[in-house]
């Protein structure tokens, strides 16, 4: 008789288990996802009291018909998704650092939900009772008096191999048709591209029209003569980041991706055989043939085991889900684990929803349709990589990375000296500082060094002296140049490092200002340089007169018809005036009948110009001659000549000028007396380069400075 009593425990402790099967209340699931954000925080995170874990808001996912699971955001960030069933595992999924966001959610992270909804509703509609592994970590988490194990600390672990959260939308979307997306294909593909920062460049060169909008012509990549500019890439682009949008677009490109709005996707001939597309991707850039395996197609420890081994082996996945019925592909990259069950999935979402999910709580007859490709890494065999650093290199990007060139797989080589002048600044964008973060750091601590100057050489102020694994914290510059020097010795290597910079810029206009001076002069407040991107400014302009008031304009310079300066009356709110594109001759004067003005200053998201300068006084009206100088140049643009009108009031010493970007004397077109009237002066620049002049003009007391382009 003994030896049937753990079969007659096993069933007790199994009824036991069954009768808990069912929905889950949202109390319920509070109290799990607080157990289990706790034991994995301290299994993987580090130590933290209970008493600091707390709960700042819940999202249900539901419909009018049913729950299907419960999101509990935790402070100050992470989330536990826990389903409202116990069929299936307490948590499908969980993150610490990332949010999940429910709204506005792109095909490729909708679809990867809908499969815990479907699964949910399967349960229920078969009426399914969970397995006993399942209804055993039920209680585990539900328990009164739940432990956390310290045993379990050491459990199996890859923490996220890419740093990059990259998205579909702009700017990554840069050469994309308008409108479109890139497409999830298309960014999880490019992040793996630079978690390699592979290829230098590709081979072949593709060409095709997007099959459901053939209108937007064309879609080409040159491969072989395109090479990638991954020292100008960063993990979270905070600027138009063009280098990271032709990676990405070349990717789309390799795909056929067809281009709509709103949702692109891997063309359908490539859809249906993802082979071919993995193919294609190995020869365009340059990585080893790689497999396509599906899901279907094995058991489910088989295909967890062959994604533990290629993570082990810091490979990252590409992985994907497919519809039958439309036909369509959702890609996202698969890039660390957790105790062997919960499995990293970068989203391709700029972070949200990034976390650890569960992929093998499949109930019984519920098929779905999720394949893998292997290996996707450099071909070391046909091409040399890594591609290790040496020598001197410049950087003028305003945002970028470095790293030490060996690759997150190779150690970097002895006897190494490689340096990086990141210079940023140029005649259109100015820098007041550069911040660096440092991401990845491991050199040996008896020899090998990286340093960091506040300037362009390595006489300049010591910033860091880095050295072993302690990252440190930011390292910001004083003014607008860092020099980033490596240096090893012919002993013992490491893995290396990694680093991002980032650039301050100044603050040009604001986004509210109020001028009650009796005159003034104002603009864009980019001076030498352009205007940004994505401005949004306004002016209150109320000198306390009650006379008309009006506007004159030095000179104006914006992106036709989408940066735009908008003149209302301030007493009435009429729109006085719009103005927008390049004015040769700068725009007439804009007059308020009430003395008061109200601007608004607006720019989208590429192609900022020189922007304008305007100026108004209560001495001064359209009827009355003006008692300053008045001049204007034309045309602006210039190619060969310029031509510049003067209207002095009255006989005044008169200095005509013009600078380059470097501050130095190009010409003197005039200095010395002029007569009261109208004076002209040319200045012929078709000798010089092209580029950004600027023209400083003195009379009397008055001093003006007019931006030039010159254009070929």
């Amino acid at each position: 008789m003994r030896s049937y009593k753990p079969i007659a425990i096993l069933v007790i402790l199994a009824f036991g288990l069954k009768m808990m099967a069912g929905n889950v209340s949202m109390k319920q699931a509070e109290k799990v996802a607080i157990n289990f954000y706790f034991e994995r925080h301290n299994m993987f995170q580090g130590e933290i009291p209970r008493e600091m874990i707390s709960i700042h808001s819940v999202h249900t996912e539901k419909d009018v018909q049913q729950t299907y699971y419960y999101v509990f955001h935790f402070n100050p960030a992470g989330f536990v998704i826990v389903p409202a069933d116990d069929c299936l595992v307490p948590v499908l999924g969980y993150s610490f650092e990332h949010n999940y966001v429910a709204e506005n959610q792109p095909p490729n992270v909708q679809w990867w939900f809908q499969q815990y909804k479907d699964r949910v509703r399967f349960a229920r509609k078969n009426a399914l009772h969970p397995e006993l592994k399942i209804m055993e970590q039920w209680e585990h988490y539900l328990a009164d008096d739940f432990r956390y194990l310290p045993e379990k600390s050491g459990s199996r672990e890859v923490a996220p191999l890419l740093t990059t959260l990259w998205d579909q939308g702009w700017p990554y979307n840069y050469y994309c048709p308008p409108g479109t997306p890139a497409g999830c294909q298309s960014t999880a593909m490019g992040q793996i591209l630079f978690y390699w920062r592979w290829p230098d460049h590709g081979q072949g060169y593709t060409e095709y029209i997007p099959a459901s909008n053939p209108q937007y012509g064309l879609q080409v990549a040159d491969y072989e003569n395109t090479f990638y500019r991954f020292n100008e890439m960063v993990d979270s682009p905070v600027t138009p980041n063009t280098a990271i949008a032709e990676l990405i677009y070349h990717v789309a490109v390799n795909f056929h991706t067809d281009f709509i709005p709103g949702f692109s996707q891997a063309d359908s001939m490539f859809v249906l055989n993802h082979q071919a597309a993995v193919d294609s991707t190995s020869f365009h850039f340059k990585l080893l043939p790689a497999v396509v395996h599906y899901r279907d197609s094995m058991p489910v420890e088989n295909w967890k085991n062959l994604m533990l081994e290629m993570l082990d082996a810091s490979a990252p996945i590409f992985y994907t889900g497919y519809d039958n019925y439309p036909l369509t592909g959702h890609h996202w990259v698969c890039d660390g684990y957790q105790d062997e069950d919960y499995f990293h999935f970068n989203l391709g979402w700029g972070g949200s929803s990034n976390g650890y999910y569960t992929i093998d709580n499949l109930p019984s007859g519920l098929n779905f349709n999720h394949f893998m490709t292997s290996y996707l890494i450099p071909d070391t065999i046909g091409f040399t990589y890594p591609l290790y650093c040496s020598g001197a290199d410049t950087i003028v990007a305003l945002e970028g990375s470095i790293e030490d060139g060996s690759g997150p797989i190779h150690n970097y080589l002895n006897n190494t000296y490689a340096s990086w002048l990141i210079d940023p600044q140029t005649e259109y964008d100015s820098v007041t500082n550069i911040i660096i973060t440092v991401k990845r750091l491991d050199l040996f601590e008896d020899g090998d060094r990286l340093y960091i100057y506040d300037g362009e050489d390595n006489t300049a102020p010591l910033l860091a002296e880095l050295s072993g694994s302690s990252i440190p914290g930011n390292i910001t510059s004083t003014g607008n140049k860092m020099l980033v020097e490596f240096i090893t010795d012919a002993e013992n290597t490491a893995a290396g490092f990694y680093l991002n910079y980032k650039t301050t810029q100044p603050v040009w206009c604001s986004y509210m200002t109020t001028l009650t001076a009796q005159e003034a002069t104002f603009g864009d407040g980019s001076g030498n340089f352009y205007y940004y991107n994505n401005t949004s400014c306004k002016w209150f302009i109320n000198p306390g007169n009650t006379e008309p008031l009006t506007l004159h304009f030095n000179y104006f310079q914006t992106e036709e018809n989408h940066d735009v300066l908008k003149i209302y009356d301030l007493t009435t709110q009429a729109l006085l005036a719009e103005l927008s594109g390049v004015y040769e001759i700068p725009p007439d004067p804009v007059t308020s009948p009430g003395g008061k003005f109200y601007l608004v200053f607006s720019t989208n998201d590429n192609t900022p110009a020189n922007g304008w300068e305007a100026w108004y006084s209560i001495n001064t009206s359209v009827e009355e001659p003006t008692e300053e100088p008045v001049f204007s140049i034309f045309p602006n643009p210039a190619n060969e000549q310029l031509n510049i009108e003067l209207n002095l009031p009255q006989t005044s010493t008169v200095s005509i000028q013009i600078f380059n970007t470097m501050g130095a004397k190009i010409a003197k077109l005039h200095h010395g007396q002029l007569p009261a009237g109208q004076q002209k002066f040319t200045w012929h620049a078709g000798d010089l380069p092209k580029g950004l002049y600027f023209l400083r003009l003195q009379a009397g007391e008055e001093t003006r400075t007019q931006k030039i382009i010159k254009v070929q």
